[in-house]
C-alpha cells in the first residue's frame, strides 16, 4: 500500500527534475556563430532582461576571457537596443518603436524560446504541486480505508440517489470516503498537515518547520493559476511574515532555481510524511520496516544526498517503534549522513557511548569507520565474514576507509 504511494511519487518527482534539467536557457556565451541580425536580436534579449529587473547594463557580467574593449562596445549595443523597449502599464516589455525587420524576426524567435521556458518552468510547478496534492490524498484514502473509525462513518448520510446506484454497501463506504478526502484536500496544507498531526497522531516535525516554505509555494502557484502571477494581497498576507521584499502588482516568476528549490522541498516533506505514516501503520513489522530502511538507502543514502537521508533516518528513529537490530542501523546511517555533511561533533559522543557488545560485526565495523580507528577496523576486519571486498567497496559508509593507508595495504595482502 505505502511502498505503492512512496515509489510512483518519487518516481514522478524524478521524472520532473529531469525535465526541467533539460531545458534550455539563453546565455551570452561568445563563442556562438551569429550573424549581426541574430547578434543584435540577441543582445536586445538582454537589455529586456535588464530593463525588466531595473538593473543598470553595466551589471552585465560577461564570460571571462572577453575583452575589455568588446564587452564595452556591446555594453553600448545593449543600451542602445534598450531603447526600443519601454514597461508597460502591466508589467511587461513591449517594442514600442520601429526595429529593423530582420532583427524583429531574430528577436520574435529568441522571445518566444525565453516564454516556452517561462512556460514550461510555470507548468512544471502547477504538475508538481499536482503530484504533491495527489500523493496526499492517496494517503488520506488508504487510511480511511484501513481506520473508517477515523471519518465516523456511522455518522454519514448519503442520498436516495447513491443508494439506487450502489451495489453494495463496499460502494457506499467508498463513496464517503471519495467525500471525505475531497473535502479534506480544498482545504490548505497547513490543514492537512495538522489533520495528520490530530488524528493519526504524527509528529511530522519536518513538515511543519517547513510549513512557511510550504504555504509560499502553494500561494504562488495559486497567483500563477489565477492571477497571472501578479502579487495580491492574499500572497501578502500569507507570505507577509517570512518575507517584506514583495508588494501588490509585482509580478511573480518561476525560475530553475526556484522550481529546483521546489522540487526539493516538496520531494522531502512528501517522503517524510509517507515514511512516518508507514512506520506508524507497520509497528515493527519486519517486512515492512524492511521496504522503508531499503528505500532510504537506494534513494538516499547510496546517492550522497545525506541531509534528505538524516532526516528520513531520525524520522524512524523517532517512531520508537524499530527493533533492536534496526534501530541500529539506522542510528549507524543517520550518524554517517552528520559525518559528511562535515556535522560529525554534533554526534560523537553518541558515537563514544553506543555499547556495541554482542553486536553484528557489521554495526561494529560501521562505529569503527564512522571513527576513523583504521587500525582496529582492519584488525577487526580479517576476524569476521559479514563484511566482505564488495561492501567494502561500495557502501558510502567506507568512503574514509579507502582512503586510508591502511587499506591498500590490505588490498595488497588480499591479491598476493
Amino acid at each position: 500500500m505505502y511502498s505503492g504511494v512512496i515509489g510512483e511519487f518519487i518516481n514522478n518527482i524524478q521524472a520532473l527534475r529531469i525535465y526541467v534539467e533539460s531545458v534550455e536557457t539563453i546565455t551570452f556565451d561568445p563563442n556562438i556563430d551569429l550573424d549581426q541580425n541574430e547578434m543584435m536580436a540577441y543582445l536586445m534579449c538582454i537589455a529586456k532582461e535588464i530593463k525588466m529587473k531595473n538593473t543598470n547594463v553595466e551589471e552585465f557580467e560577461f564570460p571571462e576571457g572577453i575583452p575589455l574593449e568588446v564587452c564595452t562596445s556591446i555594453k553600448k549595443s545593449i543600451k542602445e537596443l534598450g531603447n526600443y523597449l519601454e514597461i508597460s502599464e502591466d508589467g511587461t516589455v513591449g517594442t514600442y518603436r520601429s526595429i529593423p525587420k530582420d532583427i524583429k524576426e531574430h528577436y520574435i524567435k529568441l522571445e518566444a524560446k525565453q516564454r516556452q521556458k517561462e512556460i514550461i518552468y510555470s507548468g512544471s510547478l502547477i504538475i508538481l504541486i499536482t503530484y504533491f496534492e495527489n500523493m496526499i490524498a492517496k494517503l488520506l484514502r488508504c487510511d480511511f480505508r484501513k481506520h473508517p473509525n477515523r471519518m465516523s462513518l456511522e455518522n454519514k448520510t448519503v442520498t436516495y440517489k447513491m443508494l439506487e446506484i450502489s451495489e453494495s454497501i463496499e460502494d457506499v463506504k467508498n463513496y464517503l470516503i471519495e467525500e471525505e478526502v475531497i473535502s479534506l484536500m480544498y482545504k490548505s496544507v497547513s490543514d492537512w498537515i495538522e489533520y495528520l498531526k490530530k488524528k493519526i497522531k504524527l509528529r511530522l516535525e519536518y513538515a511543519s518547520d517547513s510549513l512557511p516554505i510550504l504555504n509560499e509555494i502553494m500561494a504562488r502557484r495559486n497567483l500563477i493559476v489565477h492571477n497571472e502571477g501578479k502579487v495580491n494581497s492574499i500572497y501578502i498576507n500569507i507570505v507577509s511574515k517570512d518575507n517584506n521584499s514583495f508588494k501588490i502588482g509585482d509580478v511573480l516568476s518561476v525560475d530553475k532555481e526556484y522550481l529546483n528549490n521546489t522540487i526539493n522541498t516538496l520531494e522531502l516533506v512528501g517522503v517524510s510524511i509517507i515514511v512516518e505514516m508507514w512506520i506508524n501503520e507497520a509497528g515493527k513489522k519486519k517486512d515492512e520496516i524492511d521496504k522503508i530502511l531499503s528505500i532510504i538507502f537506494e534513494e538516499y543514502l547510496i546517492f550522497e544526498k545525506w541531509e534528505q537521508a538524516k532526516i528520513l533516518y531520525e524520522i524512524c528513529l523517532d517512531s520508537k517503534k524499530m527493533r533492536a537490530a534496526d534501530e541500529l542501523l539506522c542510528k549507524i546511517n543517520r550518524w554517517q549522513c552528520y559525518k559528511w555533511l562535515d556535522q560529525y561533533d554534533k554526534i560523537s559522543s553518541e558515537l563514544d557511548e553506543i555499547d556495541l557488545s554482542g553486536s553484528n560485526p557489521k554495526y561494529i565495523l560501521g562505529v569503527l569507520a564512522l571513527q576513523d580507528k583504521f587500525e582496529y577496523f582492519f584488525q577487526f576486519l580479517s576476524k569476521q565474514n559479514e563484511i566482505g571486498e564488495d561492501e567494502l567497496k561500495e557502501w558510502p559508509l567506507f568512503r574514509k576507509i579507502r582512503e586510508s593507508k591502511e587499506y591498500f595495504e590490505f588490498l595488497k595482502t588480499k591479491n598476493t
